[in-house]
């Protein structure tokens, strides 16, 4: 994190909330998507695994 905050020119605080800030949204942008994703493959299953032969 000192490495990172220092080739940033930021504080370690300050690197440590950007780096949270990025976890947050991309851990919220996959449940946006696998949560649908899955929903598909459960209704679709039987279609998924015909086509799938």
């Amino acid at each position: 994190m000192k490495q990172l905050a220092e080739q940033e020119h930021r504080s370690m605080n300050a690197t440590i909330a950007v780096v949270v800030e990025e976890y947050t949204a991309t851990r919220s942008d996959r449940v946006r998507v696998r949560d649908p994703a899955r929903e598909v493959v459960e209704r679709d299953a039987e279609l998924l695994r015909r086509l799938a032969e």
